[in-house]
């Protein structure tokens, strides 16, 4: 994982070449994130889309979530935006292994495609991707 002046933030996958990379933060009027961009990279796959996050649980506090429960939890752990353009699940075996599903959509209404990819961590780095989900996104969301 990598953070390059604060302008994105990237996942890497700990058991292939892929990542999930947040990035293009834009702030409405008072500040408040309104929109990001997501890509989504694997061996010959990249896709990518544009967020709409007003309103939805902020993303800071999901990963948050994920590392205070880093020794593990039951079910699946969702962060979803608010049309739906980008679904996180996540899942902890309880040895440390943590799986995000990915979910990215075109456009909401109807919905043209569709992209599903997994992303794997270790539980050791969950503080570190909400450290560095943070710093990308800083305080104003709602």
């Amino acid at each position: 994982m990598d953070i390059e002046n604060h302008d994105a933030f990237r996942i890497h996958s700990c058991q292939h070449c892929g990542s999930l990379e947040f990035f293009d933060l834009r702030r409405g009027d008072k500040g408040v994130v309104e929109q990001l961009s997501v890509r989504l990279t694997d061996e010959n796959l990249q896709a990518g889309v544009q967020v709409y996050t007003f309103y939805s649980m902020c993303l800071t506090k999901y990963f948050r979530d994920l590392a205070r429960h880093w020794k593990g939890w039951k079910g699946i752990k969702e962060w979803a935006s608010l049309e739906r353009e980008l679904v996180l699940q996540s899942t902890n075996d309880g040895r440390g292994h943590i799986t995000i599903a990915v979910e990215l959509h075109g456009s909401a209404f109807p919905r043209d495609w569709f992209v599903k990819g997994t992303i794997f961590t270790e539980a050791g780095l969950l503080d570190r991707i909400a450290s560095d989900c943070q710093s990308f996104i800083g305080d104003n969301w709602p």
